[in-house]
């Protein structure tokens, strides 16, 4: 990750993407972690595609986390991942077939026809103030 850091300095991120940056990845390294799998021996190069599939299905399922946080941590892994890889310190990019989630928007419910009706019937249009609304 010192790497990563260092890389990040030298593209004169802001500080706070770059902690961002390192919040997200440690909270991965800390949910592997709580599915029982064993990070000393999970060097950056020993992570799989699997790997993230599993930790997301693990968030979602498990944990409850909203698919606005897990395409947050998404984006963190894929900028940790694309630099590696870019740079040659992993031979496989653990991230490159993994997409978003997509996220459901909620119906929002709107006027119906009856209180469209009384809510342009409420000004009274012979006042300039009732004209005017």
């Amino acid at each position: 990750m010192y790497l990563f850091v260092k890389n990040c300095e030298l593209r004169n991120l802001r500080p706070h993407t770059i902690k961002y940056y390192m919040n997200e990845l440690q909270a991965f390294l800390n949910s592997l972690i709580e599915q029982e799998i064993d990070i000393t021996a999970l060097k950056p190069y020993n992570i799989t595609e699997e790997h993230i599939k599993e930790n997301v299905l693990y968030m979602r399922n498990y944990k409850g986390i909203k698919v606005v946080s897990i395409n947050t941590r998404l984006r963190a892994l894929r900028a940790f991942y694309n630099f590696l890889f870019k740079f040659k310190h992993i031979p496989k990019n653990p991230m490159e077939n993994i997409k978003l989630l997509k996220d459901r928007k909620t119906v929002i419910a709107t006027f119906t026809k009856v209180q469209l009706n009384k809510l342009f019937n409420q000004p009274d249009l012979r006042t300039f103030t009732g004209v005017r609304d």
